[in-house]
């Protein structure tokens, strides 16, 4: 056999062989839960927040199974993302009061201190009565009391209004923050300024000192330049920010039989990343303490499966004067499993519900007309053969930033058209089903073909070598 006709067959079993390891792409069949969107039209980039159903019919992790279609069929490009907790800030004002310390001389902190007490609920006073203000004194500092602690709110700057007699002037002050008039830390130091015109018909001014640290009702004002003047009022800006929580979404889910005692199993989807869960017991006036975790399988022992815990809590329902009290539900990281295990530390005679709470993804994607398919919950052996279509954002909608995307247009589900859900095994079982056995039987029939080409390679060298052995 020649060399040449060796080539040919290893050229012959190259198509076949590349034919078997070409990606396969998607159609909208082979997917349990096809929701049709819709959008204006006018906008290329659009958004859509996945409702709960996508994650119910998920198959993968991630939503890994997620695949969004245009009107012609193929495959989009997307991008998922969880929208981040925002904060609401709100800022106010509030007046400091003012204790003006005179002295003939520079005062240590000691001194200073001394001139004022503290009364019970933490409010300044003069410890002798307002000192009067001799001649020769000169300003020294001015001593602050902020009042009570804002509840959830920290000091973020000072405002001055402007000195007395209204004269151009100008002072660098050096703010000092304490909570019991002893120990103070300088927090910020910065010029104050108050400049007018030629003509007098406008002002220049820098009026407030920017606080960064610290914490404590009381400030302490000192002059490092300038001329020590008193001023109307001085007010402490306070900011609060508050969270806002993300929306969750949630499912409740009911247990089976687990494979110990006192367990059971609830079947969830890969795809939730729980951060909240909770349990709605069946029977009033009870105390249920609980382990959620999962099943780890085993590949040597007797057992096949190995409980490994990830929470533990005790949840209640209990009657009170007439009135029925419950249990919250608990914070937990984000926890993401096909199978969630109760186990109880007492038998019980109905299992209770496990409740799932999660943020929902926002989808961002380029949509090339009004209607667009998305879909979810696919076999996941077919999964690993498409290749993937989510994209960093940065391909996706390159050059929008975070303001733009967070106002992006949102998809609607379109009411015109049927939301089709299905039992997740049967674009599984039927849409794919031949596919997959004609492609393992045609990999059989390439590799049965390769051995017995690679057997008569081998008898006709076997021969060939005899042959030249015998020759003289």
């Amino acid at each position: 056999m020649s060399y040449r006709f060796l080539a040919l067959m290893l050229v012959m079993l190259l198509p076949a062989d590349v034919l078997l390891a070409q990606p396969v792409e998607p159609k909208p069949n082979d997917f349990a839960l096809r929701i049709p969107l819709r959008t204006s039209g006018d906008n290329g980039v659009v958004q859509f927040t996945l409702p709960a159903s996508v994650y119910q019919a998920s198959t993968l992790p991630e939503l890994a199974d997620l695949r969004l279609f245009g009107e012609d069929g193929k495959s989009l490009n997307f991008h998922l993302y969880r929208t981040a907790v925002d904060a609401d800030v709100s800022l106010h004002d509030q007046v400091a009061t003012q204790f003006p310390i005179w002295s003939e001389s520079t005062l240590t902190d000691q001194q200073l201190t001394l001139s004022v007490s503290t009364a019970t609920d933490g409010s300044l006073s003069w410890t002798r009565g307002q000192p009067e203000q001799k001649p020769a004194a000169k300003l020294s500092a001015i001593i602050l009391d902020l009042g009570p602690d804002q509840d959830q709110s920290r000091l973020v700057s000072l405002k001055f209004s402007e000195p007395q007699p209204a004269t151009d002037y100008q002072a660098k002050i050096a703010v000092s923050r304490s909570a019991d008039l002893q120990r103070w830390d300088l927090v910020a130091q910065n010029t104050l300024g108050w400049f007018s015109s030629q003509h007098g018909d406008q002002q220049l001014r820098q009026d407030s000192i920017a606080i960064s640290s610290g914490s404590g009702r009381y400030l302490k004002l000192q002059w490092r330049e300038g001329e020590p003047r008193l001023f109307g009022r001085i007010s402490g800006r306070w900011q609060r920010e508050t969270s806002v929580s993300a929306q969750l979404l949630s499912w409740t889910l009911q247990g089976n039989p687990g494979h110990f005692d006192n367990d059971y199993i609830y079947a969830a989807s890969p795809a939730i990343r729980a951060t909240e869960v909770d349990l709605q017991l069946a029977e009033p006036n009870t105390v249920m303490a609980v382990v959620i975790g999962r099943y780890d399988p085993l590949r040597q022992g007797p057992q096949r499966w190995r409980f490994h815990p990830e929470i533990q809590s005790t949840f209640y329902r209990l009657t009170h004067q007439g009135i029925e009290r419950q249990s919250s539900s608990i914070q937990i990281h984000g926890i993401a499993t096909s199978q969630w295990v109760l186990r109880l530390a007492d038998a019980t005679r109905s299992p209770p519900q496990l409740t799932l709470r999660w943020q929902a993804q926002t989808l961002v994607f380029l949509s090339p007309g009004r209607h667009t398919v998305l879909a979810v919950g696919a076999n996941p052996d077919r999964v690993r053969q498409w290749p993937s279509r989510q994209l960093p954002l940065n391909r996706v909608a390159p050059g929008y930033s975070t303001a733009e995307i967070a106002r992006l247009e949102r998809a609607q589900i379109d009411s015109d058209a049927p939301v089709v859900e299905a039992d997740a095994s049967a674009p599984a079982g039927t849409a794919q089903a031949s596919t997959d056995y004609d492609r393992r039987w045609m990999l059989w029939a390439v590799l049965t073909f390769g051995v017995l080409l690679l057997s008569a390679m081998s008898w006709q060298l076997y021969r060939q070598l005899n042959k030249d052995s015998a020759s003289p």
